[in-house]
């Protein structure tokens, strides 16, 4: 995003796709609290998607973004 000129604030929304789900549900707070830092605003829609096993392991975790080009 960066090369492009864009920053965090021109995200729409966000994706994340968890292998570990109950990990993910467990450490909800302290993520929202990561992504209230990096965003520094309300950001559009998040959602979170459960996989029985990712991709690419040892990965649990992937994270799509639309931004506004």
């Amino acid at each position: 995003m960066e090369a492009e000129g864009q920053t965090l604030d021109d995200m729409l929304m966000l994706t994340t796709v968890a292998a570990h789900i109950e990990g993910w549900a467990k450490n909800r707070t302290e993520v929202g609290s990561v992504f209230e830092e990096m965003f520094k605003r309300k950001y559009g829609a998040n959602s979170v998607i459960h996989v029985s096993e990712s991709l690419k392991p040892p990965l649990a975790v992937e994270i799509e973004a639309i931004a506004v080009y």
